[in-house]
């Protein structure tokens, strides 16, 4: 038996085998993180460019809505 087994401790002599990669800069952490996201997702993800266009989308269809609704509000005035 070695000593470290006898005794049930490992000795903490020496470096680590196992070295961490280099921090990746900003863009690239984050255009990694949304892929990453994207692939464990799937369909539900959701990305802030998809998101500002459902908003614009959004923000169409109120203004379209308001348009209509003040079309028929003159219809019915001058009905009246």
């Amino acid at each position: 038996m070695t000593p470290h087994q006898m005794s049930g401790t490992i000795p903490m002599n020496g470096t680590c085998a196992m070295k961490s990669a280099p921090p990746m800069p900003l863009p690239e952490a984050s255009a990694f993180a949304k892929a990453m996201t994207q692939h464990e997702f799937g369909r539900f993800y959701w990305d802030e460019s998809r998101q500002d266009e459902v908003r614009r989308s959004l923000a169409r269809a109120m203004a379209r809505i308001r348009e209509d609704r003040r079309a028929r509000a003159k219809l019915e005035k001058r009905k009246k």
